[in-house]
């Protein structure tokens, strides 16, 4: 497989929200995904006064997390799930963590998350559109 034939929900996730704000900044609850690496673009992770609260994938999602991300949530920060799929491939990370997470969030908030990620077609048309560039790229 190539690298820059896949296309993942922290990677969508990354790109609508830059897009949405550039230079906006996001408090992220879940292991690796838009936390790290490339897909961040200019989206700055941050502690506190966040412009969206981004739940993805992992083990890491405790009340410590979860009170922070009401407060925030409660100031303005906008609730953003990476894949509101219950599928997931590897047994490190649990989707029933995040969707018992994104559900206590949810809950305590009042506020429904927005996902970009699996199974939105906000995430289809990227992946399109990022994938047809790197299938045109010269080798």
């Amino acid at each position: 497989m190539i690298e820059e034939h896949v296309f993942t929900s922290a990677m969508a996730t990354a790109r609508f929200l830059a897009l949405q704000k550039p230079e906006g900044t996001a408090f992220v609850i879940g292991e690796g995904g838009p936390a790290h690496g490339p897909p961040l673009q200019r989206l700055l992770v941050v502690d506190r006064d966040p412009d969206y609260v981004v739940v993805g994938e992992g083990r890491t999602f405790n009340l410590e997390l979860v009170e922070a991300a009401v407060r925030m949530i409660h100031r303005g920060a906008k609730l953003i799930d990476t894949n509101l799929g219950s599928h997931c491939r590897r047994e490190r990370h649990s989707p029933r963590l995040r969707r018992v997470g994104r559900a206590w969030l949810e809950t305590a908030t009042g506020v429904k998350a927005f996902s970009v990620g699996k199974p939105s077609p906000i995430m289809m048309r990227a992946a399109r559109k990022e994938l047809l560039l790197a299938l045109r790229k010269p080798s």
